[in-house]
């Protein structure tokens, strides 16, 4: 039972209070036994009385101590219940004892109410140090973009693009991953062509697809999307980078919308059918991941929480050796619009 667990200070605390407040019953029953003393010494029977006396104080120890567990008990089941301000304040329970729990649990609940504002604390500071972060090296970006633009053609140039890319693209990563606990925040829905988001990443991504000599197999989709494009876009970048980065050269990435499903689908490595149920699982990089030292299992799971929180749901069929389609269900039944 909980009672016998070694005691701890709450426990002291409610033995001191729950006898202060016994006070009168412990004085009446120390008077009994002083008036059996003082007969016993008055009809010399002494010896007699002080077994009455331990015989009185044994049982009445026993009485205390289990109304004390009693009480005790009954404290710990109004401290787990998620009302228990409530029902303190109803009549049935305002006991002395009672008085005690209150005082207890208010003063948890002001520890709590203080630990989250900590925590928000902490995380508003931890968000603009990111945000001031991003900011600063996004200047340093678009310097180097300059930079690399102004080369000659040369081999190197086309590389030293995609990893420009590359950081431009995970340095995003970094500042929607720690706002992801505001999302709604900063979510804009609004009625967007599906056609002109996937472009413009297609955009961004090209010099990937010459490089790698990667075939594109897309064509125009009219449709009409209710969604928070630069969420959405954060979904397909992570889907597409993932698809480019295994995929061979000469391979290719196809586009396309199959009922409800807008489908990216590769010729590359394939995904183990064992790791096919958790490659959203955040830090799983699965066997793949392994194989490529650079993954930290985050861009699917960032993925997919977004896609949650914007009504779509993320699925993934694949053949080792073959190819990997990931679906986007588009149907918003779902959506999540709380602010």
């Amino acid at each position: 039972m909980d009672w016998w667990i070694p005691m701890s200070k709450e426990k002291r605390k409610f033995i001191q209070q729950w006898l202060f407040s016994h006070k009168n019953f412990l004085v009446y029953i120390v008077f009994i036994l002083c008036l059996w003393l003082i007969f016993g010494f008055a009809f010399n029977a002494l010896e007699w009385m002080l077994y009455l006396i331990l015989l009185v104080l044994i049982f009445s120890g026993l009485f205390l101590a289990s109304w004390c567990v009693k009480d005790f008990l009954q404290y710990k089941k109004i401290k787990k219940n998620p009302n228990w301000k409530e029902l303190l304040q109803s009549e049935k329970v305002w006991t002395k004892s009672e008085q005690f729990l209150l005082e207890t649990l208010e003063d948890y609940a002001s520890q709590l109410a203080q630990t989250e504002f900590q925590q928000r604390e902490a995380y508003k500071e931890q968000l603009d140090y990111y945000t001031m972060w991003i900011h600063q090296i996004k200047t340093s970006i678009a310097s180097s973009q300059l930079l690399i633009q102004a080369l000659p053609t040369l081999p190197e140039k086309s590389p030293l693009e995609q990893e420009l890319i590359k950081i431009t693209t995970y340095t995003d990563f970094v500042l929607h991953y720690v706002r992801m606990e505001t999302f709604h925040q900063d979510l804009v829905l609004r009625e967007h062509s599906l056609d002109s988001i996937i472009r413009q990443i297609l955009k961004k991504f090209a010099t990937f697809f010459i490089y790698k000599n990667l075939r594109l197999s897309y064509e125009s989709i009219d449709q009409v999307i209710v969604t928070d494009a630069k969420w959405f876009s954060v979904i397909l970048e992570q889907i597409l980078l993932n698809s480019i980065k295994y995929t061979d050269k000469d391979g290719q990435i196809s586009i396309y919308l199959d009922g409800s499903y807008l489908c990216i689908q590769d010729t590359g490595i394939g995904i183990a059918k064992s790791d096919q149920q958790r490659i959203f699982e955040r830090g799983f990089s699965g066997f793949n991941g392994r194989m490529n030292y650079h993954s930290s299992g985050l861009g699917l799971y960032l993925s997919n929480e977004i896609a949650k929180n914007l009504g779509l749901e993320l699925s993934v069929e694949s053949v080792v050796g073959e190819g990997t389609t990931l679906k986007i269900l588009l149907q918003q039944n779902k959506l999540d619009t709380r602010v």
